[in-house]
This record gives structure tokens, sequence and C-alpha cells, in this order.
């Protein structure tokens, strides 16, 4: 096994601190960061090659042994590049033989050099030259080259991105097949997260360094301790993730991307069948400028990250334009994404309703008899969706000891008070307070609406939510990864805000809506549902909310089913969740992008507009 531990580099200044990682023997574990990040010089490091004026600290093991201090030839560790680096002097079988050990001689060296060659599906090859090789071909015999010199690990810088996307394929299942042949362990570094095809999960994100700070943070906790949030047997005081605690800033970084290690989940199955990496159409944004909600200039990479965020994605017409990677975040690791849940939620509710299982008009009472004496009495399936229900319930995310509290313990996100009774989240919505105002009069968010939705679903769909999403909405989009989303102690599910989803598989649903309902020719959830959202209806109701004050970002917007409409008169529809959540789809311009944060504010107007400038920096780019 290969096993760094914390592991610091750098020049002048640190480029890299706290990373950890190991590769199992048998194994390929995909290292994935943009260009300068400091990729090769980590090889560098693991191989024993010098790099001038570089300073570094930190354990590097190969099958237990510190390797830290040894020279390159004692290490016993196989390199690979971008190019093959063949000798143009030596025959194809003498670049072959170079990599043997001199004490292979005659007609074992011959033997060895014949079957690497057969291993290649290179019989016969052995006396061309170099040159007249494919790039392909000539990839086969760099791997074979240095597989022979019997290394007790492999190096990959960039290895497969001068191929084309078949040969590339082609050429990775091979190398995957020899590492796993020799059974020892091989680290692929890469700008490009579609070489995960070729190895074992979970994808290791290479931390990207923050020279600097735009937007104010939380600096309670510098980078170091975030990163070892969780680690040791049992971790460091100030370093442990509790239920009472996993929403605080810092925190956060580390419970947004792993909540399935401290809450009860149900899992999400994904597509059953293998699914080939989303298309691609990159293009680098890092360094694209805009102004932000104040008039300053930013660039969207120091936004992203000084707004505290793990990952965001961009497609455009249906082709990844842009990924990034931040904390926590990696594309094969699952985020909570609040209550983009709902809109998720309306999606499912959707095709329920093109099945006649659900009519929007009918009176939640219908389908849950048991909310009779709560404030859901009398109000329609319709007031529910568009959040239009009277009652007594008041959104306070900074509530210690309300009924936000109180839903928040029976949901089992907060521990139970000594000596208090949790009868879980159904219990909670059949005694939600009550108003004096009428259902349909105005816009009031309120969470526990969606949870009653969650619960209508599974009530009219005879099966789970998780169950009933994985089914109708998660696997038919091609979902690579499973998702999953909390319970409470008895088994409800959050819908409100439990979701935990890859970023790219988020993607997958976000590019169905923009398709109107559509994935691989296949109508997904009814085009009428998701036509329904867009279209621009009376938005008076929108209007009256925040006790007169308006809304809070769409002045000119309004909400249906679930979903935001930030202006009326464009073709967008988005989903918003807390601590800086965003899933945006412009159906006009062909857009849908994701943004999942640890932001430590709650609720971060300011960073939220200067997102929304920032998404119209990038939509002007593209279209």
């Amino acid at each position: 096994m290969l096993e760094v531990n914390a592991l610091e580099f750098g020049f002048d200044r640190p480029l890299v601190t706290g990373l950890c990682f190991s590769v199992p023997k048998g194994q390929i574990r995909l290292l994935h960061g943009a260009s300068g990040c400091g990729k090769s010089t980590l090889l560098a490091l693991i191989s024993g090659t010098e790099i001038a004026n570089v300073n570094w600290a930190g354990d590097i093991r190969l099958d237990g042994v510190d390797i830290g201090a040894l020279p390159a030839h004692r290490r016993q560790i196989g390199l690979m590049y971008q190019d093959a680096l063949l000798f143009p002097h030596l025959t194809v079988g003498e670049n072959l033989a170079f990599g043997l050990a001199p004490s292979i001689r005659g007609k074992a060296r011959y033997a060895a050099v014949q079957d690497a060659l057969a291993a290649a599906s290179l019989d016969g090859f052995g006396e061309r030259d170099p040159a007249s090789l494919s790039g392909g071909q000539a990839a086969r015999i760099a791997l074979m080259r240095a597989l022979l010199a019997a290394p007790k690990a492999l190096l990959m810088d960039e290895a497969f991105s001068s191929l084309d996307p078949e040969l590339r394929r082609q050429f990775g299942h091979f190398v995957a097949d020899q590492i796993k042949l020799r059974q020892i362990p091989a680290l692929l570094v890469s700008h490009d997260v579609a070489d995960r095809e070729f190895a074992t999960d979970p994808v290791l994100q290479f931390p990207k360094k923050v020279s600097f700070q735009i937007m104010p943070i939380d600096n309670s906790r510098d980078k170091d301790d975030i990163m070892k949030m969780m680690q040791g047997f049992p971790p460091a005081a100030n370093h442990q993730v509790l239920l009472a605690n996993w929403r605080e800033p810092d925190i956060a970084r580390w419970s947004f991307n792993h909540l399935r290690q401290l809450l009860p989940t149900a899992p999400m199955r994904p597509c059953q069948t293998r699914q080939p990496p989303l298309p691609t159409a990159r293009q680098d944004l890092d360094d694209l400028s805009f102004l932000d909600a104040r008039g300053d200039r930013q660039k969207l990479g120091a936004f992203l990250a000084a707004s505290q965020s793990d990952c965001f994605a961009v497609m455009k017409d249906g082709k990844l334009v842009y990924d990034w990677f931040g904390g926590f975040g990696a594309p094969d690791r699952q985020h909570i994404v609040f209550s983009i849940t709902k809109s998720m939620a309306s999606l499912l509710a959707g095709v329920l309703v093109g099945a006649g299982v659900i009519d929007v008009q009918r009176q939640i009472t219908d389908y849950l008899p048991e909310l009779g004496n709560s404030a859901y009495a009398g109000a329609t399936m319709r007031h529910l969706l568009d959040m239009q229900i009277a009652s007594g319930f008041r959104e306070d995310y900074l509530d210690t000891d309300g009924v936000f509290m109180a839903y928040r313990r029976a949901s089992a996100w907060n521990p139970i008070e000594e000596g208090d009774r949790n009868d879980g989240l159904r219990d909670f919505l059949t005694k939600m307070p009550v108003s004096d105002a009428a259902h349909g009069t105005r816009h009031h968010y309120c969470s526990p609406h969606s949870d009653v939705l969650g619960w209508v679903i599974e009530r009219s769909g005879g099966a789970s939510f998780a169950e009933l999403f994985s089914r109708h909405i998660l696997a038919p989009c091609g979902a690579v990864h499973e998702a999953y989303i909390s319970l409470d102690t008895f088994g409800a599910p959050r819908v409100s805000g439990g979701l935990c989803i890859t970023i790219h598989d988020l993607l997958r649903i976000g590019q169905m809506v923009c398709d109107g309902g559509c994935f691989a020719v296949k109508q997904i959830v009814p085009q009428s549902w998701i036509d329904d959202i867009y279209h621009q209806h009376d938005n008076h109701i929108w209007l009256q909310q925040q006790d007169g004050q308006g809304p809070r970002l769409f002045v000119n917007g309004n909400y249906r089913s679930q979903w935001y409409r930030p202006d009326q008169n464009r073709q967008i529809a988005c989903a918003i969740g807390i601590h800086g959540q965003w899933l945006w789809i412009d159906r006009a311009a062909g857009l849908v992008m994701v943004k999942m944060a640890s932001n430590g504010t709650v609720v971060d107007t300011d960073t939220d507009r200067t997102f929304l400038k920032c998404i119209d920096a990038i939509t002007k780019t593209l279209i």
C-alpha cells in the first residue's frame, strides 16, 4: 500500500498542507486537481526525484516502510508521463529490455520482452522503430517498460491526456488490468475527472491553495484544522463533529460532505447499468472576472474559495464546461443540498401527478387525514406546493428553544434535551400551528410543508421516498453514484432538506429539467409539469411575504411547485438551499449550474447576490 500522511510542501511558502490518502495494492486511485496546483510536485516527492528549492514535511510510506529519506533508485517506484518518452535510438524491444534488472540475462531477458509485447497485444513489434508506433502503441510500451522494472508502486502524471477519447478508454482499462494483475498500488494525477473511469473510488481531490480572500469568512480555525476534522481515534476535541455542532462554521466543511456518518439515512440507488462520463466541452473559467454585488471586481475561482464553496459545475447544451472543487468537495462525494431537496421532491410529485396518483386540486387531508387538526386542514396540494399555507410556523434558523428548534429535534437534526420526548417528524407535522389568515393569500416559506409533500408522496406512491426517488428520478437520469436522504429516528425522510447527492448527478437531473423533463430521449417527468413551473403565473401572492417587506432576492420573481422563478420574463428556474446551495437552470441559454457550499452563515444574502452576478457573467461568456 502507498500511504501519504500530513504531507505539506511548497517553495517560498506552503502550496499544499494536510494532504492524506492511501492507495491499496491492485488499485488505481485518481488524484484530481487543476493545472498548477502541485500534482507533479507531489509525484516527484513520492518518487524521490529532485526538485530545486522545494520544502516539504510529512510521511510517505510504501508497504509500511518510510521512503521519504531514501534516494530515488531505492524506492522501487515506476513512473509514467503524458509522453511515452521512448528512447529513439533503441528498438521497441530494446526499450522494453531497458526496464529489466541487469541480473535478467540471455533467454530469460528475451522471454520477458516477448511476454511484455504479447501482454500489450504487440507481438512481432520488437524490432520496430519507436517512431513508427501510434500514440496508443507507444503508451502501452511505456507502461510495460515501467512494469518490467518490477516496481512496488506506479505513479502516472497525466498519462492518458495525450490520447483521443476512444484510445484513452482502451488504454485506461489496459492499465487497470495490469495493475490488478501485478497487485501494486498506482496513483494517477490528472486535471480531468473523466479519468475516474479507470480508477477505484473514491476520487482523491487535490487541495486547492487559497492565496487570498476577497470576502470575509470565519477564521476561527485555519485550513489545516478544517482538513483534520474527524481525524484520529478519537479525534481531538476541537476536531470532533457531533449532532450538536455539525452545522457550525468550519465544522460544516466536513459534515456537509459526510452526513451519513452523523445521521440516520436511507440510500437511493443510482442507475444499475454502467453510465458514460458526462460529455465535456471544457473551458477554464477560474479567472473569469465579474463585478460583485458591491461593485468590486472578483474572479470566479477566488470567489468560490472565499465563499466556502465545496464544488461548482456548469453545463452548456448538455456538456460539462467547467467544474471546481475545494475543501472536502469531490466529484464522487455526496454533499447535502438542503432545500434543493424540496425541488427534487417536486419532480417526483410531478411524476405521480402525471400517473394520476396525486391531484393538486385535492385537499391535503384527503391523502393524510392525520393532519385534520393542524394548519393543513382546508389547504389543497397546490397551496402546499406553492408555499401558500397559512400557519403559525416561523422559519427562524437561529431559534434555540422555539418551534423551529422543536422541528429540528423532531427531524433528528439536533439532540433531544434531557427529559424531553421525541415522537418524530410526522407527529410534529400533525401539530403544525394554525393561523388566522386564509390559505392562498400570501407566500409563506415553511420547510415542514415539503415534509408533508414527502409524506403524501410516500402514502400515494406506496413506497418510501428514497425508493420512489431512485426509481422515478435518480436512476432514469443516469446517476452514477448512490444518493441518500436523512431520516428521523422513526424512519421519516427529511424531504425539506436532507438530500445528499454528488454534483455531477445533480447536474444530470438539472439537465433533464432543462430538456423539458426528458433524459436520453425518454420522458422522465411530464413536460406539462416542467412547463408549468416555467410558466408566467401571476406573482402578486409571491410579493406578499416577509411581513410586507417583499422577496429577499427576486423582486420580479415567483415560486411554483417548490421552485423559484428569479425573473418572470426569463425561462429560468432555480433551487436554493441554506449555507450556499444553488441549482440554476436557464432553458433559453441551455445552461445548468450547481454550487454546493458550507458557508458558515445560514442565509448569506450578500454572497447570494454576488453569486447571481457571477451567474450573469458566466451566461454572457458561454452564450
